[in-house]
């Protein structure tokens, strides 16, 4: 953990509002990893206190319809970035008349520049983009982030697994976001009705508009916090689970050795059975009729879709499809926890580790011994035995996990001290014997008490061994049309298309 300071923030539409009083040079607790030179936003005043569960996300859902007024969501999250990291705005509204799809075109996405080629301008973009995607994306989750684009790589929220991936060269610095941070956002984000905003966590998500006719009413925007001090950020976000739309979405990373589930959709609730198809590339998988898909090698560079069936108590059936992902790409071993050592440390005893928790399944193990950080020859099993060299040096332990069309990985255990002997334990004294104590002699006037045989006992004890201010006003910018000549806020081109025709591969 560390304290930074913090400035008071207004974004441009809580100004409007009169919603926003922030109290200047507030010390703010992050969590640890967070950049300490430049400022992080205050949350809602409801958010203070911590323990506010995080947004619920459909995913990607890209755009569908013709719309490109600038939301309120939209605005304001461009203001906060520019008033806290500096840069300026290259837009939000995009012509419907550009080609490929856009969520600028619902007003729902922000190009924010800031070029990766100025040391300064680069180092508050990763700052800012730590910031909402750290402890996986839980300000992400707040503000109703699906993906964001800068310096030629994607994360999204959905492929929390993936991190940031690198996509295909686009043909220009302005295409490979180089000179810019695209944001999409969620419905929800983009209306400004997020927890971010609110103070009142998503848990049925929009499909369009608030205050249009089929979703709700908008809520309120609410004080940002006032506090000195500032939990949030405390909760720990678990992996991505899509919530439930108006389509079945696909759960997990199309990485190899991932394993996929799907969330039916809304119109799917209350069935009483399912059934499973899956798709690569446009065809069925053969066999994969489960409602989960384990992701070979076979699949790699390929989309994956599902097709759902619910069988509804009624008799009736809904058949719907999934949007694709993007295309399968090698996997990640992820760790938890670190290997450990286990056993006696001492001359001629035998010390083992394992390797627990790492994803995916199956993978196959590895082991190499240390001493004093000199690989030990031989020694590259599981255990190990200490020999007279090893005594009174370091003995460490790197694992490492493999798998076929997966990326290898491997983890150093803590060190341990190899002893010469085992350590003689340190036990409590015993209690030494009970004492009778002697009776008083009897007074002419008393009878003589009986001797009693109890009395105090001796006992043992136990011993043993970021700040700069915020930028100027950057010089006139292109409209966001002009970045768009190759589609540059677009799903990566080398993302595989999905097999319907009617929806496309997620970025």
């Amino acid at each position: 953990m560390r304290t930074v300071r913090l400035r008071g923030l207004l974004t441009g539409r809580a100004r409007r509002r009169g919603a926003l009083a922030l109290a200047g040079a507030l010390a703010v607790t992050l969590l640890a990893g967070s950049a300490a030179w430049a400022e992080d936003p205050l949350p809602p005043a409801s958010m203070a206190d911590g323990g506010l569960a995080v947004d619920a996300n459909l995913g990607y859902k890209p755009q569908k319809t013709c719309s490109p007024t600038a939301k309120p969501g939209t605005k304001a999250l461009l203001d906060l970035l520019i008033q806290t990291w500096g840069g300026s705005s290259w837009g939000i509204s995009r012509s419907c008349a550009s080609g490929g799809t856009s969520e600028h075109k619902e007003g729902r996405a922000l190009d924010w520049h800031m070029d990766v080629n100025n040391a300064s301008e680069k180092a508050r973009v990763e700052q800012a983009l730590e910031w909402m995607t750290a402890n996986n994306g839980e300000v992400a989750y707040r503000l109703g982030i699906m993906y964001i684009m800068w310096d030629q790589r994607i994360w999204s929220i959905y492929y929390q697994e993936m991190g940031w991936r690198t996509f295909s060269d686009r043909g220009s610095y302005t295409a490979n976001h180089k000179d810019h941070v695209h944001i999409s956002l969620t419905w929800d984000g983009a209306m400004e009705q997020t927890s971010w905003w609110t103070g009142v966590p998503v848990t049925t998500p929009l499909l369009g508009p608030c205050g249009t006719t089929g979703q709700p009413a908008c809520l309120p925007v609410i004080n940002r916090a006032a506090s000195p001090t500032w939990p949030f950020a405390h909760a720990q976000v678990g992996a991505f689970t899509p919530a439930a739309g108006d389509v079945p979405m696909i759960q997990g990373s199309p990485m190899v050795g991932q394993v996929l589930g799907v969330v039916p959709s809304r119109s799917m609730a209350g069935a009483v059975g399912y059934s499973y198809q899956w798709y690569a590339g446009g065809k069925p998988i053969s066999g994969a009729t489960a409602s989960s898909l384990r992701v070979t090698t076979a699949l790699r560079g390929k989309a994956i879709k599902v097709a759902l069936r619910a069988a509804l108590a009624d008799g009736s059936t809904i058949a719907q499809n999934s949007p694709g992902t993007t295309a399968v790409t090698t996997g990640k071993v992820t760790l938890a926890p670190t290997p450990a050592i286990s056993g006696v440390p001492a001359l001629g005893h035998k010390l083992t580790t394992k390797a627990s928790g790492w994803q995916p399944t199956g993978l196959k193990f590895a082991y190499q011994w240390y001493r004093n950080g000199k690989a030990i020859k031989g020694a590259t099993k599981r255990g190990y035995t200490l020999r007279t060299a090893d005594v009174g040096r370091w003995i460490t332990v790197k694992v490492t996990g493999s798998a076929s069309g997966v990326t290898a990985r491997s983890a150093l255990s803590a060190k341990i001290k190899a002893l010469k002997t085992v350590p003689t334990p340190v036990t409590p004294d015993e209690p030494g014997p009970t004492l009778p104590v002697p009776p008083s002699p009897p007074s002419h006037d008393q009878t003589p008490p009986t001797a009693s045989p109890t009395g105090p006992t001796a006992t043992g004890t136990a011993s043993g061994q970021p700040t700069p201010d915020p930028m100027g006003a950057a010089s006139s910018p292109p409209s966001p049309a002009a970045a768009d000549v190759v589609s540059a806020d677009a799903p990566a081109p080398d993302a595989q298309p999905a097999v319907s025709p009617n929806a496309g591969a997620t970025p």
